[in-house]
């Protein structure tokens, strides 16, 4: 069985990559009752991902699941495929499907950390920034109108 899913965030999952991989890897262990056979770090075209074997059982069936994940510019990928027996990671059939993912965004667009970007920083500053500088122009206009009352 093959499986591909995409789906977008907006998390900052602890400001790292790692913590959003390990997050999936959960996500992933917890729903198929599986355990880790192994875990690596990998990079393809330009990506940094991760790659994991799971062993599972789940109802009384025996499968194992490859799949690497990939996460970029709020959106995480994952590709894999499960087999009801044990498979080495070098079967033809794994690296054949795993060579069919191909990026077509320019490398230039591609952003990978899971932190706020400068904009959004800047953006949030400025918001603070007006709203401070609209609640002294209400204390400045109270304040002038409370003294000119009070002249009166």
């Amino acid at each position: 069985m093959y499986i591909a899913s995409c789906s977008r965030t907006k998390q900052n999952f602890g400001g790292t990559i790692n913590s959003v991989y390990d997050g999936a890897i959960n996500d992933m262990t917890d729903v198929t009752h599986g355990t880790i056979v192994y875990k690596k770090d990998i990079t393809e075209q330009g990506l940094q991902g991760i790659e994991v074997e799971t062993h599972s059982t789940d109802s009384s069936k025996d499968f194992y699941l490859f799949f690497r994940i990939f996460y970029f510019n709020d959106v995480e990928i994952t590709q894999g495929m499960m087999f009801p027996k044990e498979v080495q990671r070098s079967d033809s059939r794994i690296n054949l499907y795993f060579s069919t993912f191909k990026l077509l965004i320019k490398p230039n667009y591609i952003r990978q950390n899971t932190s706020v970007s400068a904009l959004a920083v800047l953006k949030y500053a400025l918001m603070i920034l007006l709203v401070l500088a609209a609640i002294i122009a209400f204390i400045v206009f109270l304040t002038r109108r409370s003294y000119s009352k009070q002249k009166q």
